[in-house]
């Protein structure tokens, strides 16, 4: 058997629901203990788990946001504005790179655009142009920065060792 039909026969079936981490995590399910371990070890060991957890946790309550589809757009929004504003702050290339500004852009098309998003094919009745222009107004906005970010990346002094 060939690499590709080892890597193609042996991708997994199926998808991850909540009912799995119920049913694995639940005390007394076969392997209960060792799947709570596996769920701790990395919180014990990680400080900002917690703080992500609570801070994610209010955001999706202010945002009544059940299925955490407003903060993947908040997400987005600040991927696509941020690291431009942070590099011009520092005035310097150090943490960033001329592909992940680029990433940056296709990001902001990919999310934003009116013609095909995946917010927009999954929920049509809220996300279309018509139904929520705001969406695509913040949209150009983030396209904006992502290439301004792309710019100023362009024109500052290139990285030093």
């Amino acid at each position: 058997m060939n690499i590709i039909e080892r890597l193609i026969s042996g991708y997994p079936q199926g998808d991850v629901s909540p009912q799995d981490f119920i049913d694995h995590l639940s005390i007394g399910a076969d392997g209960w203990v060792g799947a709570w371990g596996a769920v701790g070890l990395p919180v014990i060991i990680g400080i900002q788990i917690v703080c992500f957890y609570v801070g994610l946790n209010l955001l999706r309550f202010e945002l009544h946001d059940s299925t955490m589809w407003k903060f993947w757009i908040f997400t987005q929004v600040l991927i696509t504005i941020v690291p431009g504003l942070v590099m011009e702050h520092r005035q310097s290339r150090k943490g960033f790179s001329l592909w992940l500004h680029i990433v940056y852009i296709c990001v902001a098309l990919v999310s934003f655009n009116p013609w095909c998003n995946m917010w927009e094919a999954i929920a049509p009745d809220f996300f279309s142009l018509d139904a929520n222009p705001w969406y695509y107004i913040m949209g150009v906005v983030c396209l904006f920065f992502s290439v301004r970010g792309l710019v100023q990346y362009i024109q500052l002094p290139t990285k030093t060792q």
